[in-house]
């Protein structure tokens, strides 16, 4: 499927992979989430790790003492499906704030899937 296809799926707001697209209507434009030239990668269909990525979920858990966030995260468009993983921060002082179940949106490199910028959706309840 090319790019071109790709965008089109998702302008439309159809669903990819069998999950629906997270806040597509409320969400930025993907060129502005994401860096990098999907044309980079190495061969149709791979992910090119220099890229970065944006994801949104809920807090499962954090441990500052390792400096990871456990979240049940949508799925991350060009890398991964919904799931619930473990990220490692960049800096804790990002995540700091935050608590379980809050609702984030985040950005990871693509090379070592590490949170490099977050920001609060919905505070827990």
């Amino acid at each position: 499927m090319s790019w071109a296809s790709i965008a089109a799926v998702v302008a439309a707001g159809l669903v990819l992979g069998g999950g629906p697209l997270p806040d597509v209507a409320r969400a930025p434009a993907l060129a502005e989430l994401c860096t990098g030239d999907p044309a980079e990668a190495s061969e149709p269909g791979t992910v090119n790790m220099a890229r970065t990525f944006v994801g949104s979920g809920r807090i499962v858990s954090a441990d500052p003492g390792r400096k990871v966030l456990t979240v049940d995260h949508d799925a991350i468009f060009g890398i991964m499906p919904a799931m619930m993983m473990t990220f490692r921060v960049r800096s804790w002082d990002l995540a700091a704030p935050l608590q379980p179940r809050d609702r984030i949106r985040f950005k990871i490199s693509g090379g070592n899937l590490t949170i490099y910028a977050v920001a609060l959706l919905e505070r827990a309840e």
